[in-house]
């Protein structure tokens, strides 16, 4: 019997509608598909001993893991990330390692517009106050507050979440520029998205989203700490310039960490798949996701 087996600290939570649709469509009797909780190490060798396909989302599947896995021949992540595998290992030991790069885009969008909303209208700075019966404070904090309609979204990394993001901008009225230089133009054309260099944007964009792979070519974050040193060098940012704009300039991060120079930047919402380095300020939020 072939078993494929969905492995996580909560498998058992997931219906897997849509993988028992498939078998079942297949046809194949000689396929099981199973189910099991499993998170530290040892759970994970002993849940995945009989598994020939495993199926995860965050199990950390190490090298030492994985070599206590004969029978198993291949592992598919849910997600674009592959962060949670020991690929290397995995390659050595015949395991073929696969990825979804679709996963989850529309809702991860969502995501990223739900942060940007909050910090332009400070919704967690003033819900703390609401909550503190500081009713004063919270009506002195409404101004200034920063606008979407009409303001321009910087989006560093145009893939498939980058694209998504743009198109749900526009919604907004949004204009939406973007340094992607990988991307086809076709592509950005098609979520109206305007190519433009990286110091441009930074220079241009009112908001700023950054949404490029943690993967070992970029490591360690490219793109953010390009972004870090170019903010703090731009005394021309827009951010530094208006006296209205307290809530401006918004990163998204999918990425491990963001450092920003408070006085250049005054709000920034991390969308991480893997945060490893939080700031202590009041200033940022921060959300683990997909």
């Amino acid at each position: 019997m072939f078993t494929i087996l969905r492995i996580d600290a909560h498998a058992s939570a997931d219906r897997m509608p849509t993988e028992y649709a498939a078998l079942a469509a297949s046809g194949r009797t000689d396929v099981v598909l199973k189910q099991a909780d499993a998170e530290t190490p040892e759970q994970l060798v002993a849940a995945a001993q009989e598994a020939d396909v495993l199926l995860t989302d965050c199990a950390m599947l190490t090298g030492a893991v994985l070599q206590q896995l004969p029978r198993c021949r291949a592992i598919i992540r849910y997600g674009v990330g592959y962060d949670t595998v020991d690929v290397a290992t995995a390659s050595k030991c015949g395991i073929a390692v696969v990825n979804v790069p679709d996963f989850c885009n529309e809702e991860v969008s969502n995501h990223v517009m739900m942060f940007l909303l909050a910090a332009a209208k400070k919704l967690k700075p003033l819900d703390a106050l609401v909550r503190q019966g500081q009713w004063a404070q919270a009506k002195a904090m409404q101004r200034p507050m920063g606008s979407i309609h009409g303001e321009t979204l910087g989006i560093i990394g145009c893939g498939n979440l980058g694209r998504s993001v743009a198109v749900k901008a526009h919604a907004f009225g949004m204009p939406v520029i973007g340094y992607s230089p990988h991307t086809p133009q076709p592509l950005l054309n098609a979520a109206g998205i305007r190519a433009v260099g990286f110091e441009e944007l930074l220079q241009t964009a009112d908001y700023i989203s950054v949404n490029t792979s943690l993967n070992a070519r970029q490591a360690p974050c490219s793109s953010t700490a390009r972004a870090e040193r170019s903010l703090m060098k731009l005394r021309s940012l827009k951010l530094c310039r208006r006296t209205r704009s307290q809530a401006r300039v918004w990163m998204c991060l999918k990425q491990s960490r963001f450092r920003a120079h408070r006085r250049s930047v005054r709000w920034i919402m991390c969308c991480s798949c893997r945060m490893t380095h939080r700031i202590p300020t009041p200033a940022f939020i921060f959300s683990k996701h997909v």
